[in-house]
C-alpha cells in the first residue's frame, strides 16, 4: 500500500484502524508504516522531510521546528479527534502544494 493511500483509506475510516480516533495514535502507525519493509515513495519521503516546517508554518511558527503532532495537539488544547481531523485538513494542503 502506498503511504497516501494509507492516509486517504484512515480519513475515510479512522476506526478501521486506529483504535482510538487520536492523532497520537495515527502519527504513531505513520511512524510504523514508515519503518516497515516497504518502497518508500517521493510522497512518504517528502511528507517526513517537509511536513513539520509546513505544519509550523501553518501555525505562523516559522521560527520553530516541533514535531507536526505537538503542534497540531496544541492549537486544539489537546483533543486528540479535533487534532486528527485538523492533520487531514492541513495534509490536503500540503499535498496540493506539493503535487
Amino acid at each position: 500500500m502506498k503511504f497516501k493511500t494509507l492516509i486517504e483509506n484512515i480519513e475515510k475510516r479512522p476506526r478501521g484502524y486506529l483504535k482510538n480516533e487520536s492523532l497520537s495514535e495515527f502519527s504513531s502507525l505513520l511512524l510504523g508504516f514508515s519503518l516497515s519493509d516497504h518502497e518508500q515513495d517521493e510522497e512518504e519521503i517528502r511528507f517526513f522531510q517537509d511536513f513539520n516546517m509546513f505544519v509550523n508554518s501553518y501555525y505562523s511558527l516559522n521560527n520553530a521546528n516541533y514535531s507536526w503532532p505537538y503542534v497540531l495537539l496544541l492549537n486544539t488544547g489537546g483533543n486528540e479527534i479535533t487534532a486528527l481531523k485538523n492533520f487531514f485538513t492541513i495534509y490536503h494542503e500540503f499535498a496540493n502544494k506539493n503535487t
